[in-house]
C-alpha cells in the first residue's frame, strides 16, 4: 500500500498536488495519509472513493491540512459517519482553502451542518454542493450571509425546492 509507508522524501517535500480520485480509498487509509510529511501540499483530490465524514475529521488533524487550497471530495459518502455524533471530532477549518467540492455525497442539512467548519474558510472562492439533498437550512443561510471571497457556488441538482436562500 502506497499510503502505509512514508512517501519518498525526495519528492514528498515538493509535492503540491495529490490526486487519488477513484482509487478505492476508504476511511482506514486516512490515518496513514494524515501522517504523511507533505509540507508543500496545496491540492488534494479524493473524489469518487468511499470516504465518510469520519475520514474528513481524521484528515483535518494532518500537519499540512491548514495549507490546503483545493479539496475535492465529490462522490464519496460524507453523509455517513461511523462514530456517534457525540464523540466524533469535527473537521477543523482549512484556513487557506479556496476550492471545496462536496458534490454528490447525499448530504442532508444535518450532514452539511457537521461540515460547517470547512465552509468557514475566509478564502473560499469555489464551493460545490450540487447533487445533495439540501434545503435552505440555517447552516447554508448563515454561510451565504457572511462576507467572503465566494465567486462560484454550485447548487445544481441539490433539491432545494422552493427554499429561499
Amino acid at each position: 500500500e502506497l499510503l502505509a509507508s512514508p512517501l519518498p522524501r525526495r519528492w514528498a517535500d515538493s509535492l503540491q498536488a495529490l490526486h487519488l480520485r477513484s482509487s478505492g480509498i476508504t476511511d482506514a487509509h486516512m490515518l496513514a495519509l494524515s501522517g504523511q510529511h507533505l509540507p508543500a501540499l496545496k491540492s488534494l483530490d479524493l473524489a469518487q472513493n468511499a470516504l465518510t465524514a469520519d475520514a474528513l475529521n481524521t484528515l483535518s488533524t494532518a500537519p499540512w491540512w491548514p495549507q490546503l487550497e483545493t479539496l475535492a471530495l465529490s462522490r464519496n459518502r460524507l453523509a455517513e459517519a461511523t462514530s456517534s455524533s457525540d464523540d466524533a471530532e469535527p473537521a477543523r477549518l482549512a484556513a487557506a482553502l479556496t476550492s471545496l467540492d462536496l458534490g454528490h455525497n447525499h448530504l442532508s442539512d444535518d450532514g452539511l451542518a457537521r461540515l460547517a467548519p470547512l465552509l468557514g474558510a475566509p478564502t473560499l472562492k469555489r464551493l460545490g454542493l450540487g447533487g445533495n439533498a439540501l434545503s435552505a437550512t440555517d447552516t447554508l443561510r448563515a454561510f451565504l450571509s457572511q462576507p467572503q471571497a465566494l465567486e462560484a457556488l454550485d447548487l445544481s441538482a441539490a433539491n432545494l425546492g422552493d427554499a429561499r436562500l
